[in-house]
Order: structure tokens, then sequence, then C-alpha cells
């Protein structure tokens, strides 16, 4: 199913450190690239991206694809494709 893209003009903006990294993942047992948004208390602002592709750079944005992982104890591990927007910024929003 395809979302409107109205749909996500409403949600909220993220702010933090953008991160790609190179982390061993214990349920593909081999080495993947990791994308994280950390705030500055190194505290993580979503689900990572696993197996992360960087799609597009420019000087504003880069766009980056891969799989979010929800893990549960009860369920099995669910995963999701997902692609991130990431503005570059010099600061906090205004407003």
């Amino acid at each position: 199913m395809t979302l409107p893209r109205t749909w996500f003009n409403r949600l909220p903006w993220l702010t933090g450190n953008f991160i790609l990294t190179e982390q061993f993942d214990e349920h593909r047992r081999r080495h993947l690239r990791v994308a994280m948004l950390m705030r500055e208390r190194s505290e993580a602002e979503v689900l990572p991206l696993f197996d992360a592709q960087i799609i597009q750079v420019t000087s504003e944005f880069l766009i980056v694809n891969g799989i979010e992982r929800h893990e549960d104890i009860v369920s099995p591990t669910i995963e999701y494709p997902q692609s991130w927007w990431v503005e570059f910024s010099n600061g906090p929003p205004e407003g």
C-alpha cells in the first residue's frame, strides 16, 4: 500500500547526529552497515537501519535505505524496509 505524500508532511521532524557505522549483526551473523540517528545524550532517536545503503547525496541532504528491525521476546523478529531523508543542518530547526 502506498501512503499519500501529505501523510508524510504531518510527521514530526527529528533532529540528531546521523551516524553510519559497520557492526557485527548477531541476527544475520555477518558485518553490516548500520545507520543511526542519535540525540546529543547518546540516545537513539529512532530504531537503527540495518544493511544501510546511501542512495543519493547532495550538499543539502542524503537518502539512506535499510531494514528497520522490531525484536520482541514473545513474537518473532519483524523487519521492514525503510528509507530516511536526512537533511544537513548547522543548528536546531527554527520555530
